[in-house]
């Protein structure tokens, strides 16, 4: 059963005004941020054919964060994170064609390397102090970003 949260509420307003390039949401842990924005990527990717990248520091990182609130974030959906996810290549296809693609940054050729249509920054005050110069793909974050973003609360 699909639970959605204010976080996800105030995200989902967010993106679909389009008044914002960037989207970041600040709060403590458990919160409900990371799973609250994975929600929404996964709509997106469900209905549109949008390539996501979804990003943390280290595939270690990744597993322990966002990969481990996938399975509960699908199944929401009534879908199986274990039929769905490339583990080799790290991506859920859907059949809109929409992926979500989790990558770990690295090096900095990562985060310049692919072209996508959002980008979601997992712990976005330790990538964006590592790589700075990826400030100009940033779309949805998590934690407060460097100056140049735009945030609200959950």
């Amino acid at each position: 059963m699909l639970k959605l949260t204010k976080v996800f509420e105030k995200n989902a307003i967010a993106y679909k005004e389009k008044k914002h390039r960037y989207i970041c949401n600040q709060g403590g842990t458990s919160s409900s941020k990371t799973f609250s924005i994975l929600q929404l990527l996964t709509v997106i990717a469900m209905k549109y054919n949008k390539k996501i990248d979804i990003v943390g520091l280290s595939v270690p990182h990744l597993k322990t964060g966002v990969l481990n609130d996938m399975p509960a974030v699908l199944s929401q959906f009534g879908l199986n994170f274990h039929e769905l996810y490339n583990k080799s290549d790290k991506f859920i296809e859907f059949p809109s064609g929409g992926t979500l693609n989790f990558i770990a940054f690295d090096n900095l050729g990562k985060a310049h390397g692919g072209r996508r249509d959002i980008l979601y920054l997992n712990d976005s005050k330790k990538l964006s102090e590592k790589f700075a110069q990826v400030r100009n793909y940033i779309y949805l974050c998590n934690r407060k970003p460097a100056p140049w973003g735009v945030s609200h609360s959950g």
